[in-house]
C-alpha cells in the first residue's frame, strides 16, 4: 500500500517535471557575420620621412605587424660592442608612456606577444595577436621603439639576460662567430653577442646615442602580415618621428679577408667550417648560388638520419667508412656579401679523413662537368620544396618580408622565388661554383683539435 502510494507521487511529480519542460522553446542560435578575408599580394611603399612600408594580407586570425630596423651587430663601433645584444633584451624596459609591468599586463590583456630578434644586418620587433587586437599590441611596441628610458636599474637586469645568453652558448652558434670574425675585416666581423667584458660597461647614455643615432626613418621598415595595406599604412602613419638629436655614425665598409681560427675545448668532438665569400642577397648569382648550396648537400632530408645521401655525405662516407660525422652545405647572404661553405661535426680522430674529403668534393665540382643536369634538377626540387614548406610557416615568411623590405626596399612573393629557381641552369650552377670555391677560403674550428688539419694542409 505504502509503495502504490509513494509510486503514484513519483510519477505525479515526473509528470508535472514533463509538462513544465514541454513549454520551453529552444533557443535560438545567434547568427555572426563572419568577413570573408581575400588575399592580397605584398605591397610596398615609402612615405616622405623615408620610411618604407609593407603588407601583404594572406586571409590569417592571426596577425604579424613589426618594425624592422639597421641596428644590427655590424653597425657597433669601438666600445659600443654589444649594444644590439642589449637591444633585444630590453623589450620590456619602462618607457615615457608606461611602466614595464603595465607593457605586460596590456600585451596579456589583449592577449598579445611582443618579441625581439637580431642579426648582423638588423634589429626586428614584431607583434603577433588575433586581428581584432593586434592594434592595442601595435601601440605597445611603438611605445617601447620611440619613447624607452632606459632606467639605470632596469639595465642591470638586462645585463644579468645578456650574460645568461652567452653561457648557454652552443658550439654551433660559436663557430658562427668564430666565422665572420675570422672571414671579415669591419662591422660584419663583429658578434651578436655582447662580449663579456663588456657587459657591465653598457650605461643608460649608452643605449641612448646608439638608438638615437641608428633609428632613423630610411633605415627602417613597417611590415605587416594578416593585415590589409590601408590598415598598415594608417599605423605607419602614427609612428613618432625620430629625433635627430645624434649624428648618424660613420659606417665602416666591411671587407672579406678570410682566414683561419681556431679554439681548442676538452672533449672528443670537433666542430668545424670551410667557407669562402658568396654572393650577396640581391645578387644575380643569389639563385645559382642556393641551387648549388642543394646540389652538395643541405643537411639530412629525414629526422635523425645521418645524411649520407647528398653529395658531401658520400664523399666523406667513403673516405671515413663510418656514419659518425654530420655535415651540411651553407649559404648565408647579407646586404653586401655572404658566405658559402659547409659544416661539419665528428670525432676528433676522424677529422683528418673527414675534411679532406669534404674539401676534395668541393673542389670536383668546379671541374668542367662536374655537376650534372639532373643533380641541378634535384637541388631545384628541393630548394622548391623548401621555399614552400617556409612560405607554411607564418613566422618564418615575416622575418623573410622585413629583412627583404629593409634591404631590397621589395618583397618577393613565392611564385616570384619560384620562378627564380626554375630560371637557375646548370650552366649558372657551375659557373657560380668556380667563381666561390676558388675564392679565399676561410676555415675556423672548435673542440678537440688534436687531429684537427691546418688550412695549408687542406687548400
Amino acid at each position: 500500500m505504502l509503495s502504490t502510494r509513494a509510486a503514484r507521487n513519483l510519477a505525479s511529480c515526473l509528470k508535472g517535471q514533463g509538462r513544465y519542460y514541454s513549454a520551453v522553446q529552444p533557443a535560438e542560435i545567434p547568427q555572426f557575420n563572419i568577413p570573408q578575408l581575400t588575399k592580397e599580394p605584398p605591397k610596398v611603399t615609402t612615405r616622405e620621412n623615408g620610411l618604407t612600408v609593407a603588407s601583404a594580407e594572406n586571409g590569417s586570425p592571426i596577425s604579424r605587424v613589426g618594425v624592422a630596423v639597421q641596428a644590427g651587430a655590424r653597425f657597433e663601433t669601438s666600445g659600443y660592442y654589444g649594444l644590439s645584444h642589449f637591444l633585444r633584451n630590453a623589450t620590456a624596459m619602462t618607457t615615457a608612456s608606461i611602466h614595464s609591468i603595465s607593457i605586460v599586463r596590456e600585451l596579456q590583456k589583449y592577449g598579445c606577444n611582443l618579441s625581439c630578434t637580431s642579426n648582423r644586418e638588423y634589429l626586428l620587433y614584431q607583434v603577433e595577436g588575433t586581428r581584432d587586437n593586434i592594434e592595442a599590441g601595435i601601440d605597445v611596441m611603438s611605445t617601447i621603439i620611440s619613447e624607452p628610458l632606459y632606467y639605470k636599474h632596469e639595465i642591470q637586469d638586462v645585463a644579468d639576460l645578456v650574460a645568461l645568453d652567452n653561457q648557454s652558448l652552443q658550439p654551433e652558434a660559436l663557430l658562427m662567430e668564430d666565422l665572420h670574425a675570422a672571414a671579415f675585416k669591419g662591422g660584419m666581423s663583429n658578434s651578436l653577442y655582447c662580449p663579456s667584458y663588456q657587459i657591465k660597461q653598457i650605461t643608460t647614455e649608452m643605449m641612448h646615442a646608439y638608438r638615437l643615432s641608428l633609428f632613423r626613418e630610411p633605415r627602417m621598415a613597417f611590415v605587416g602580415l594578416g593585415v590589409n595595406s590601408d590598415f598598415i599604412t594608417e599605423k605607419a602613419a602614427q609612428l613618432p618621428t625620430s629625433l635627430d638629436l645624434v649624428d648618424l655614425p660613420e659606417e665602416l665598409p666591411s671587407k672579406y679577408v678570410g682566414g683561419e681560427s681556431r679554439t681548442s675545448s676538452a672533449g672528443n668532438l670537433t666542430y668545424a667550417c670551410l667557407a669562402s665569400e658568396g654572393p650577396s642577397m640581391g645578387s644575380k648569382d643569389a639563385a645559382a648560388a642556393a641551387v648549388l648550396q642543394y646540389v652538395m648537400g643541405a643537411g639530412p632530408s629525414v629526422k635523425y638520419s645521418p645524411g649520407i645521401v647528398s653529395r658531401l655525405g658520400k664523399a666523406v662516407y667513403s673516405a671515413l667508412g663510418s656514419e659518425d660525422f654530420a655535415i651540411s652545405g651553407m649559404n648565408l647572404s647579407y646586404s653586401d656579401t655572404g658566405l658559402f661553405g659547409f659544416t661539419v661535426t665528428g670525432y676528433a680522430q676522424d677529422m683528418g679523413p673527414i675534411m679532406k674529403a669534404a674539401v676534395g668534393e668541393f673542389t670536383a665540382v668546379t671541374k668542367s662537368g662536374a655537376i650534372s643536369d639532373e643533380a641541378v634538377t634535384n637541388a631545384k626540387n628541393q630548394l622548391k620544396a623548401a621555399i614552400m614548406i617556409n612560405c607554411e610557416d607564418t613566422g618564418s615568411t615575416f622575418n623573410s618580408m622585413a629583412a627583404e623590405c629593409l634591404i631590397t626596399k621589395k618583397v618577393s612573393d613565392a611564385s616570384a622565388l619560384l620562378q627564380a629557381v626554375d630560371g637557375v641552369s646548370t650552366a649558372d650552377v657551375s659557373n657560380v661554383a668556380k667563381k666561390i670555391i676558388n675564392g679565399k677560403p676561410t676555415l675556423v674550428s672548435r673542440g678537440n683539435l688534436s687531429w684537427m688539419p691546418r688550412l695549408v694542409d687542406l687548400m
